[in-house]
């Protein structure tokens, strides 16, 4: 037949160190730390040598890759991710500043509207009053856009970078399922 437990039966630790002794040797330590410090400082150097060189050389870079003779430490896919969504985050800026400047060409053109033919108050109020702020908030977002482009260009995080590329990817990928699908229906 079991026991059964009784409710005050508790584990029972056992403490049978008496003393411990730790020898550290402060000078491997020491000269662990610089060599890691030195290693880092190393690693620095690389990747900006690297990317000094698929700025001059690009001959020069692709044939070492072609002939997988360059060791570019993972440095190359992030740097060419980081161009493409800098790229993207620019045309978009742009876009963005031409929305902003034909509204603001409408909202004037508007007012001379107004201003030549005074009857038609009511349909170019319209223009104006909807043609100033509309053209504040996209030259605003092309501000923005503008800004985070310049960000991204200077961004190393290889994981944040792959991250923002696979997310616009598949923004642009909805947007062109939403027109096949709007196309089709029309």
């Amino acid at each position: 037949m079991a026991k059964k437990k009784n409710k005050n039966d508790k584990p029972q630790v056992i403490n049978n160190i008496q003393e411990v002794k730790i020898e550290i040797d402060y000078e491997k330590l020491g000269e662990t730390i610089k060599k890691s410090i030195s290693n880092d400082q190393e690693e620095k150097v690389d990747t900006s040598e690297l990317q000094k060189a698929t700025l001059k050389d690009w001959f020069t870079v692709i044939r070492l890759i072609i002939t997988n003779k360059a060791d570019t430490k993972g440095k190359m896919t992030p740097v060419l991710l980081s161009m493409i969504v800098g790229v993207f985050f620019n045309v978009l800026s742009i876009l963005f500043a031409l929305v902003g400047v034909l509204s603001l060409v409408l909202g004037f053109a508007g007012i001379i509207d107004l201003i030549i033919v005074p009857q038609l108050i009511s349909e170019y109020i319209l223009y104006i009053v909807v043609a100033f702020p509309t053209s504040l908030l996209f030259l605003t977002f092309a501000l923005l856009l503008r800004a985070s482009a310049n960000e991204f260009d200077k961004e190393k995080d290889r994981n944040y970078i792959v991250s923002v590329f696979s997310g616009i990817v598949s923004f642009v990928a909805l947007i062109v399922a939403l027109v096949a699908l709007f196309k089709g229906v029309g």
